[in-house]
């Protein structure tokens, strides 16, 4: 018999095993599964990719909330400036494929004044 995770369960697993490297595929097949998704799920995975994997997938998910209706909460653009505030601090601006990345992940979060921003 197959053991069914409600969401709650679901939730709680994905948060815990996105905090390590080690599991974060593993988060992420529970979290793609899923299908409902609120912002506490998808912090849990944005920010497991941020601290824990490739950021352009963090980067990405971000994006992914807006499309799927998610409204993002202050946790979620804390997750997404800080990749911001990052390649601003490294001075990564002008570095042609991180300035496009931050370019792609405002324009397709509907934020264009900000991509405008990172362009000019």
């Amino acid at each position: 018999m197959e053991l069914k995770l409600n969401t709650y369960v679901r939730s709680v697993l994905v948060h815990i095993e996105s905090k390590s490297e080690d599991y974060l595929m593993s988060a992420w097949r529970i979290f793609d599964e899923m299908q409902r998704r609120d912002v506490v799920l998808w912090n849990a995975m944005i920010t497991g990719y941020e601290q824990n994997g490739p950021s352009d997938e963090g980067i990405s998910l971000f994006c992914d909330t807006r499309r799927a209706n998610c409204e993002p909460s202050g946790i979620t653009l804390n997750r997404a400036l800080s990749w911001d505030s990052y390649v601003l601090r490294k001075d990564l601006q002008r570095e042609v494929y991180v300035a496009t990345a931050l370019i792609d992940m405002y324009a397709k979060c509907g934020s264009l004044s900000e991509a405008l921003r990172i362009f000019e």
